[in-house]
């Protein structure tokens, strides 16, 4: 076999590679986002400061599986020793072996997600509240919607988003069950890691009553 031929197939082996590399998908769910990472992610840590001033749980610690499930949550770890809330997860599989469900445990309290056809979350359970997910032809989440425990029921709007042509958040509605939404949150992206995950991002929040605040948010990411 000629040397050209050996480098040609060691090529497209690393190109392929890659390409499957990316391709694997991390789910995130804290805060109420199903957010998809690019990479096996091991560890995702989250420091977020308010006003420039650190936020009172600033550090949230993410634990993930090789096959992109998260396992743990810690918010506050990190901050004076100080734990605010630990979430514990768990997964369910159908006999063919595709995902159907994560389960969420915080304390006592149980939050149940569960997967469509496409491999979404396509609803959430807590209680009585049912929260539904919906999405574009991209698959990007783009609305939330809460069908209330009260009697009779309601389908309350919760929020909207929208995403920049690089498929990342760049503006997020919240409604809670108002016509117009009471928070508007626009988010700017400063800093990427080479799999194309956000390690950097300003978050300026504007209210109803033409409140104005802002936060950023600092990552570190490490992967299997």
């Amino acid at each position: 076999m000629k040397v050209s031929t050996v480098i040609i197939i060691i090529g497209i082996s690393f190109l392929s590679s890659l390409q499957r590399e990316r391709a694997f998908k991390t789910i995130k769910l804290g805060h109420n986002y199903p957010e998809t990472l690019n990479g096996k992610v091991k560890q995702l840590i989250e420091i977020n400061f308010i006003n420039a001033e650190p936020a009172p749980c600033p550090y949230d610690t993410s634990n993930f599986d090789r096959n992109g499930n998260p396992i743990e949550e810690r918010s506050g770890t990190g901050y004076k020793g100080h734990t605010c809330s630990v979430t514990k997860y768990s997964e369910k599989y159908n006999k063919r072996g595709l995902k159907i469900a994560t389960i969420a445990s915080v304390g006592q309290d149980i939050v149940t997600y569960k997967y469509g056809d496409n491999g979404k979350i396509i609803e959430s359970i807590s209680g009585n509240d049912q929260h539904f997910y919906l999405y574009n032809s991209r698959n990007n989440l783009i609305g939330s919607i809460l069908s209330s425990a009260f009697k009779p029921k309601r389908m309350i709007p919760e929020k909207k988003y929208k995403y920049s042509d690089r498929e990342y958040l760049i503006e997020e509605d919240i409604y809670r069950g108002n016509a117009k939404p009471i928070i508007k949150i626009n988010y700017t992206y400063l800093i990427f890691d080479k799999k194309g995950n956000w390690l950097k991002r300003i978050s300026v929040y504007n209210d109803i009553h033409q409140r104005k605040s802002t936060d950023t948010v600092q990552r570190k990411i490490s992967y299997y």
